[in-house]
């Protein structure tokens, strides 16, 4: 899942991805490392990778979807309750 929401505030969109997929074929597994990823719009095309400790989003579970609602990010995770974090 992606978002596109300006959460510096520099007035550039920037990009938060989601996702982690547990229903696999037996050979691969679960695909659960993926506890939510931010990029900061650095313009001209080109992004920073922030991490989780300075981010703060760290989303455990199969993400089906996220979106925002004013100063919120919220992540829709299959068969459990969303996960709200709060941006400035």
């Amino acid at each position: 899942a992606i978002v596109v929401v300006d959460i510096n505030k520099d007035g550039k969109k920037d990009l938060i991805l989601a996702g982690n997929l547990d229903k696999t074929r037996v050979r691969m597994g679960k695909i659960d490392a993926n506890k939510g990823q931010v990029f900061l719009n650095q313009g001209q095309r080109k992004f920073q990778y922030l991490p989780p400790n300075k981010s703060g989003i760290s989303v455990e579970g199969v993400v089906k979807s996220v979106t925002t609602a004013g100063k919120y990010i919220l992540f829709g995770l299959n068969n459990q309750p969303i996960a709200i974090y709060q941006f400035q």
